[in-house]
């Protein structure tokens, strides 16, 4: 399974100077008057540029999502149930909770079926190699690791850096550009979530 994400994500393009992210960037909500976008707005942002990274196709192309994808990433960021083990969701009423989340985490696996890129025809060709795994299962490993890591705590954690810069701009900035790494970290550390 590894190396099989490890191809999924080594085929994400990053080239942020290319015209379709430029034209994605430019639907990204502004800071009006010092106001940052709701919490909801950020995770949005994310999950487009996350997705917009994971879906690159022949040509330049890329995958966008669509109102409905947005909300079910942005459902999958809010419900963590998701990710708990199968006993703990029972416990918690009797699994409701994960179930909720369910239809958001099916909606992204047929966006991301629909939108095949060149990391989920990488991690295909990963997974023929093995010759024994399914293609569903790898499309199942891919969704997760795209709700898990790419959703629930990245998303949060930008949020919680811009609110920490929108909070003091001048020292915060500093800090940022100074040290990077120690500033996203003390964020993550002192995230109440």
């Amino acid at each position: 399974a590894r190396s099989i994400l490890h191809a999924w994500l080594m085929n994400f393009d990053t080239d942020f100077n290319s015209p379709s992210f430029l034209s994605l960037a430019s639907k990204f909500p502004r800071i009006n008057n010092g106001k940052l976008p709701s919490d909801g707005e950020i995770h949005s942002v994310f999950g487009d540029v996350l997705y917009w990274m994971a879906t690159k196709k022949e040509y330049g192309l890329h995958g966008e999502m669509s109102r409905e994808e947005k909300g079910a990433y942005t459902e999958l960021v809010n419900n963590l149930f998701q990710f708990f083990p199968n006993w703990f969701n029972f416990l918690l009423f009797g699994g409701y909770l994960e179930r909720r989340a369910n239809n958001a985490l099916y909606t992204m696996r047929d966006a991301i079926y629909r939108d095949k890129g060149l990391a989920y025809k990488a991690a295909m060709a990963r997974a023929e190699e093995y010759g024994n795994i399914k293609k569903s299962e790898v499309l199942r490993l891919i969704v997760s690791v795209f709700a898990i890591a790419g959703a629930a705590v990245p998303a949060k954690l930008l949020a919680s850096i811009l609110k920490r810069i929108a909070s003091n701009p001048q020292k915060m900035s500093k800090l940022y550009k100074d040290n990077k790494r120690s500033f996203i970290q003390e964020c993550a550390r002192l995230d109440p979530a």
